[in-house]
C-alpha cells in the first residue's frame, strides 16, 4: 500500500492513503490559504500581495511533498531485500519513463489507449504480480510465467513488441524524413575485412540526413526491446543493463555501417515497461524537434508530453500482450501509430 501510495514517476500510482496523509494535508491547505484568509480579515491591503504569498507558499508546500516522497520511496527501496521481486520492480518503475503510460492520456487517434485487460496486466508486470487467467504450460513446453513469457522466443510476442516498435519509429520517421527504409539492403560484401557475425547483418530502419550532418549521409537505426525483469538483472543497476545492450548493438553493426555504408549508427533500446536508454532519449528528442520544425501548429507541452509517451506506451502494450492473457482473452493489440483524421 505505501507503495502504491508513492507519485508514478517514483514507482507508485499517485494513490494517496487518506487515512495517513489527511493531518499533512490539512496543515499544507492552511499554510497556503493563510494569506487569503488575511486578506478576507483585512490583515492585508494589497491583494496582489496576497496572492504572491499564496503562490510562494505553494511552491514551498510541494517542494516538501516532493522531499517527503523521495525520502519514502528510497525508504521502502531499503527495505525490501536486496535482489527480491519487489525490489527489482520498483527499481525499474523509478526509471525515467517507465511512468509514461501511467500519466499520458489515452488518446485512441494515436494509439494511447489501453484495454482494461492491458491495463491491469501492465500494473501487474509492474509490480512483479501475477495476472490473473495465466495459461499453465507455454507453447515451448515449460511453465508458463510472466517471466518466462516476456523471454520466450516461441509464439511471436518477442517479434510483436520489437516490430512495433519498429514500425512506430519508421511512421514517425517518414513524416519528416527522406529515404526512410524497414530492413533496409546493405550493400554486398567485396571482400572487405569484418567480423563474421556482420556480414549478414540486418538492420531495422533508415534514414536520410537525420542527425543534421550532410543530407546524403543515411542514418540507421536498430531496435532491441528486453525484459528489465530477467533474472540475470536482478543484482546489476539499470544504467549498466542499457549499457550492455548499447555495446552489443554496436560491436554487431557500427563498423560496417561506418566503413561500408559510410552512415552513421544508433541503437534504439528500450525495456519492455518503456524505459529508454541515453542514445533513445537523444534520438526521440531529434525527432521531437523535426516534428516540431515541420508542423504547421506548434505542439503544445501537453501534446508533447504525449509524444513522449508514444515508444513507452507501445512496449508496455506489447509486454501486456506477452503476459499471455490478451492472446488467451482474445483482447486486440494496441494499434500502430496513426494521425487522428482531419477535422
Amino acid at each position: 500500500r505505501d507503495i502504491l501510495g508513492l507519485p508514478a514517476r517514483l514507482g507508485g500510482l499517485g494513490i494517496g492513503n487518506p487515512a495517513a496523509d489527511a493531518q499533512a494535508a490539512y496543515y499544507d491547505a492552511r499554510k497556503i490559504k493563510s494569506p487569503l484568509v488575511d486578506l478576507l480579515q483585512q490583515r492585508t491591503s494589497s491583494p496582489a500581495a496576497a496572492f504572491s504569498l499564496q503562490h510562494h507558499a505553494s511552491r514551498a508546500v510541494n517542494t516538501a511533498r516532493n522531499i517527503t516522497s523521495l525520502e519514502c520511496a528510497s525508504a521502502l527501496l531499503d527495505r525490501l531485500p536486496a535482489g527480491s521481486t519487489a525490489a527489482l520492480s520498483l527499481r525499474w518503475a523509478q526509471e525515467h519513463g517507465a511512468s509514461a503510460w501511467l500519466s499520458a492520456l489515452p488518446l485512441t487517434a494515436y494509439g494511447f489507449n489501453l484495454t482494461r485487460r492491458q491495463f491491469l496486466d501492465a500494473v501487474c508486470l509492474r509490480y512483479g504480480w501475477t495476472p490473473a487467467n495465466l495459461p499453465s504450460t507455454c507453447a515451448c513446453g515449460h511453465q508458463f510465467t510472466v517471466e518466462h513469457a516476456l523471454s520466450c522466443m516461441k509464439g511471436g510476442f518477442i517479434s510483436l513488441r520489437h516490430n512495433e516498435v519498429r514500425d512506430v519509429l519508421a511512421e514517425l520517421l517518414s513524416s519528416v524524413g527522406h529515404n526512410v527504409a524497414v530492413e533496409p539492403e546493405l550493400q554486398p560484401m567485396l571482400g572487405e575485412s569484418v567480423q563474421p557475425n556482420q556480414r549478414n547483418a540486418r538492420l531495422d530502419v533508415k534514414a536520410g540526413g537525420f542527425w543534421g550532418g550532410s543530407r546524403y549521409e543515411t542514418a540507421f537505426f536498430d531496435v532491441r526491446v528486453f525484459n528489465p525483469y530477467a533474472a540475470s538483472y536482478r543484482t546489476t543497476a539499470p544504467a549498466s543493463v542499457f549499457t550492455s545492450h548499447d555495446r552489443q548493438k554496436r560491436r554487431l553493426y557500427e563498423r560496417r555501417v561506418r566503413d561500408i555504408e559510410g552512415g552513421s549508427f544508433t541503437p534504439l533500446v528500450f525495456s519492455s515497461n518503456g524505459v529508454a536508454s541515453k542514445s533513445s532519449s537523444a534520438f526521440i528528442k531529434r525527432l521531437a524537434s523535426m516534428i516540431a520544425a515541420t508542423s504547421v501548429r506548434r505542439p503544445t507541452p501537453k501534446r508533447w508530453g504525449g509524444f513522449a509517451a508514444e515508444f513507452p506506451l507501445h512496449c508496455c502494450g506489447q509486454a501486456s500482450c506477452a503476459s499471455g492473457v490478451p492472446a488467451v482473452a482474445g483482447t486486440p493489440l494496441p494499434p500502430t501509430f496513426r494521425q487522428p483524421t482531419p477535422r
